[in-house]
């Protein structure tokens, strides 16, 4: 499972450099998913670091668009909050 979410987020990187609107928020789920997958394998501090990052993006797009993302955001932030508690 790591390995598919690394290459997803590469996937994901690559597409939203090109197409931000369209991509952000998929790397932003896949971020959170690489997240809970760094902490299956106890790797606590890049899972908190890529969880973060969802959560940076997810804030941007919230911000534009609170009806469809602050879900999302929340959703990151209490994983965040639960990294960092462990």
């Amino acid at each position: 499972a790591l390995r598919a979410a690394i290459e997803a987020v590469e996937i994901y990187r690559r597409l939203a450099k090109a197409h931000a609107a369209a991509y952000e928020p998929d790397l932003a789920v896949t971020l959170r998913v690489l997240a809970i997958a760094r902490a299956t394998t106890n790797d606590y501090a890049q899972a908190e670091h890529v969880c973060a990052e969802s959560v940076e993006i997810f804030e941007r797009l919230a911000l534009q668009l609170p009806q469809v993302f602050a879900g999302q955001l929340a959703t990151s932030r209490q994983l965040l909050k639960a990294l960092q508690d462990s």
